[in-house]
This record gives structure tokens, C-alpha cells and sequence, in this order.
């Protein structure tokens, strides 16, 4: 059957017609990605999330060395308390419960470090310091003339026979920094006393 000039006009009309159709929802309706291509190029919330159940907690130390003190005096509850070294007497002061109000704190000296065993003794007013430890102010030497090493302030030290200001602080610092002196001798470690200074001032000197 052969076809017409009319009907190959209209068969022209309707190709161009669907041409057209095809190219109208093409350029309004293009394809959408899915969620799936979405979440690959955006995985930012998963990766947060995670690094946020890994994040680091701080630990802590259970290694610190405790040593004992014993408060005495003018504090709420007198006795022998453990501390952790490196703490101060008003630390220890503070564990006894606080001071009394019969307290002369201006004899004390509340920024000294404590050490193992140490006496810590809070005078009332009016009264001398009866233990030789903790105190602001000048301590005597004890009857038979020693002055502790372990306890001593700067004033006791330079009672010493040539331990003026500048070793004085040194034997400080060198208690602050190492605890207390285990023996006499230990002195030779503290700069500026040698041999002879040790030997000048052995008499005088103690640890307990």
C-alpha cells in the first residue's frame, strides 16, 4: 500500500511532536540521585559520630606516695593523718578539721612541705611552738644545742657554724626538692658544703 503525501505529513507531525515531548521532560525532570549516592559523597555525620565514641578520657594517677603526718595544738581534731607528699601543712591543718580559735597562726608557717613523720604542731596564743616543725618563725635549738635538719627554717641554719644566708637557702631548697635528709652526710649534696663545712658543723647537727 503506498502512502500518500498527506499521510507522510502527518507521520512527519506526530515524530516531531513525540521528539519534542521527549526533550520537554528531559530538560524539566532530569534524573535525581539516590540517597544511597547522596550518603556516599556526605558520610560527614557517620565520621563524626565515631570519632566522638573514640574520644580519649583522661586517666588517673593512683601511683601518688602517701605519707603520715601527726597535727597536734590548736586544730578541731588532733591525730595522725595520711597525705599525699608534696602537700603543705595547711593541707594537713585542713584534714585535722581546721584550727581552733585559741590559734596563733602567726607563728606557723602554713606553706611548709610536708614530710613523712613530720610533727605538726599549732600553738595557742601567747605560747611558744613546743615542737620544732612548721613554724614561721625562729625556732631555738633543742637543749643539747642540734638543730634538725629535717625541721630546721632558715633563721636555725645559720645558727650553724659557717652557714651563712646563701647555704641556709641551699639546704632548703635541696629538703624541698628531695625530702627529708636520711643521714648527715647527705649535706655533702647540697651545693656549697664540702667536707670541711660538714665537719665544722656535725655536733650541731640531727635528722630526727
Amino acid at each position: 500500500m503506498t502512502l500518500s503525501k498527506k499521510h507522510w505529513i502527518i507521520l512527519g507531525f506526530i515524530s516531531v511532536a513525540v521528539c519534542g515531548f521527549l526533550i520537554y521532560t528531559n530538560v524539566l525532570f532530569p534524573q535525581v540521585e539516590t540517597s544511597a549516592q547522596v550518603g556516599d559523597d556526605f558520610p560527614f555525620a557517620e565520621k563524626q559520630e565515631s570519632s566522638s565514641s573514640t574520644r580519649d578520657v583522661p586517666q588517673k594517677d593512683s601511683t601518688s606516695t602517701q605519707i603520715v603526718v601527726d597535727v597536734k595544738g590548736e586544730v578541731q581534731k588532733p591525730g595522725v593523718y595520711e597525705l599525699e607528699a608534696g602537700l603543705r601543712v595547711q593541707d594537713a591543718v585542713e584534714r585535722a578539721s581546721g584550727i581552733t580559735k585559741e590559734a596563733d597562726m602567726n607563728q606557723v608557717n602554713l606553706a611548709t612541705k610536708v614530710a613523712d613523720e613530720m610533727v605538726i604542731y599549732i600553738p595557742a596564743i601567747g605560747q611558744e611552738p613546743q615542737v620544732p616543725v612548721a613554724s614561721g618563725g625562729s625556732v631555738e635549738k633543742s637543749d643539747s644545742g642540734v638543730v634538725n635538719l629535717n625541721t630546721a627554717t632558715l633563721e636555725d641554719l645559720q645558727t650553724l657554724n659557717g652557714i651563712g644566708p646563701s647555704k641556709a637557702q641551699a639546704i632548703l631548697t635541696y629538703r624541698e626538692e628531695n625530702g627529708p635528709f636520711k643521714t648527715v652526710e647527705d649535706l655533702l649534696q647540697v651545693s656549697g658544703i664540702g667536707e670541711k663545712s660538714l665537719e665544722k658543723i656535725k655536733a650541731e647537727i640531727a635528722i630526727n
